[in-house]
């Protein structure tokens, strides 16, 4: 459950708040790489610290383990409550890390990608052999149907036959 920025501030120390106010979204992104290697790793052993003393008053007040310390609180819900702040601000920063990844990843490829692309366009063009080529054309092909055979002397009489025929076809058209 998300609490507000001031709830969330009562229950930490002023140090601790000034040090979680870094994470907050615009001053997290002006952290150099270092710096924010850095918030991280205070930031994860604050909530570890926290973790291990929620476990430890748990187990303390369930019995399975004699309690630290002579003022040691009764109440489990204060430290429960701290990890859950340092947690968020832990996943705060950790998302502000993957975001500067995928930026340097994004700026890595598209670098790489203008390389290639400047080694391709300076690149001399070579052509493959084209192998065979039909040259002068395609094959000519034999055809498997007869060719009628007629005589050089016969060609006048077979014209002859087809204009007389069909004088006769159109004749009984024209009558009917």
């Amino acid at each position: 459950m998300t609490t507000s920025w001031k709830a969330d501030q009562s229950k930490l120390s002023h140090e601790e708040a000034e040090m979680l106010k870094k994470t907050k979204q615009p001053l997290v992104t002006g952290l150099s790489g270092d710096e924010l290697g850095a918030l991280v790793g205070r930031v994860r052993g604050m909530r570890e610290k926290e973790r291990t003393l929620t476990r430890d008053m748990r187990r303390a007040i369930s019995g399975r383990k004699s309690e630290r310390g002579s003022s040691f609180p009764g109440n489990v819900e204060q430290p429960s409550q701290r990890k859950a702040i340092f947690a968020s601000a832990l996943k705060r920063l950790n998302a502000e890390a993957a975001r500067r990844r995928a930026d340097e990843a994004k700026e890595a490829t598209t670098a790489a990608l203008r390389k290639a692309l400047k080694r391709k366009n300076a690149a001399q063009r070579t052509f493959p052999d084209p192998g065979r080529t039909a040259r002068r054309g395609m094959a000519n092909l034999q055809s498997g149907r007869r060719h009628a055979v007629l005589d050089r002397a016969d060609v006048g009489r077979a014209v002859q036959t087809t204009k007389a025929a069909q004088a006769k076809r159109d004749a009984r058209q024209a009558q009917d």
